[in-house]
């Protein structure tokens, strides 16, 4: 089908995000087959007047937890660590693959709805991506890792071999629109030999890697602790950031942190909005940014931010920063 959108004002990507006024816009099928202030000759199935309205490129939000919209509200007074053992992890441990599904419906709504086409998610893929598949949109899905259980080996982990089951079955799937990255969740919640075995699976697929990395303070020092190393230094020596990797909040980020980050190539994931509803400190953006360090913007899960909002973690971002 083709379509034709005329009078539009249109924010270009380009290096100055020029926008071009009473323009138009014509789409082929899934592709934008022309973009000018002169009307195109072609024959369309459909034109819009856009007249007063904005055409722009979809928002990416680079770290997000889509079924955590059924726990929106959840345990909103406490700090991260107390908010994700007490009152998290014991309703996740009850969630059906039914209502995973449900939440990541609702999540992929409210994300269409305000102007994100394309999300990175840290959460149990089928079910994510079965609603991606649906949507139209874009997605890199995790299954994220945590330590093996006592009694068994990291290969032997239900988890482990969703991870590798998963890439294997869906990664570029869906036309290319989604994509399976591996995950560890965090340094404190995932042991050295478990992360060990997904890193070197991921390094042999030349794969991405999505972290959580020193969100706290409290995580931040009690790594030194157990390690002697930072959680970014701890990742690195297991490496982790011999693949391209993001990692998610980092408040906390020493100066030899960041300098590793800019000689690794490791990309940040800012998400202000969360950071301050678990009183979890201010990401030293502008130091990055300064460094040449990459960075991008997420809202977090629903749960620890209570909305999906591009704009408004833009808004905050700006008023923080």
């Amino acid at each position: 089908m083709k379509i034709l959108f005329k009078n539009a004002d249109i924010l270009v990507r380009d290096e100055k995000f020029n926008v071009l006024s009473n323009a138009f816009l014509a789409v082929d099928g899934d592709k934008i087959s022309y973009i000018g202030t002169e009307e195109p000759k072609d024959e369309f199935d459909e034109i819009k007047d856009m007249s007063g309205k904005l055409l722009m490129p979809g928002l990416i939000n680079c770290h997000n937890h889509c079924p955590m919209v059924l726990l929106r509200g959840i345990g909103s007074d406490l700090p991260l660590q107390q908010w994700l053992f007490d009152t998290v992890f014991p309703i996740e441990d009850r969630l059906t693959d039914d209502e995973i599904k449900a939440g990541s419906y609702l999540a992929l709504l409210e994300m269409i709805a305000g102007g994100t086409v394309s999300f990175s998610d840290m959460y149990g893929p089928q079910m994510n991506v079965e609603a991606v598949g649906e949507s139209g949109m874009k997605a890199n899905v995790t299954r994220p890792i945590l330590s093996a259980e006592p009694n068994e080996t990291p290969e032997q982990s239900y988890r482990m071999r969703e991870a590798i089951e998963h890439y294997e079955k869906y990664n570029n799937t869906f036309n290319g629109r989604v994509l399976i990255d591996y995950c560890i969740h965090a340094e404190y919640t995932c042991d050295e030999r478990t992360a060990r075995v997904l890193i070197d699976e991921m390094n042999a697929h030349n794969g991405n890697l999505h972290i959580h990395l020193s969100e706290t303070k409290k995580e931040h020092d009690e790594c030194i602790l157990r390690h002697g190393k930072t959680p970014a230094e701890w990742f690195d020596s297991l490496g982790a950031f011999e693949s391209s990797a993001f990692a998610a909040h980092c408040v906390w980020l020493s100066e030899s942190d960041m300098e590793l980050f800019r000689r690794k190539g490791v990309s940040v994931v800012h998400n202000p909005t969360s950071n301050m509803k678990l009183a979890s400190g201010f990401a030293p953006v502008p130091k990055m940014l300064d460094m040449g360090i990459n960075v991008a913007l997420g809202t977090d899960g629903p749960s620890s931010n209570n909305n999906l909002d591009m704009f408004e973690e833009m808004h905050i971002a700006s008023i923080i920063h």
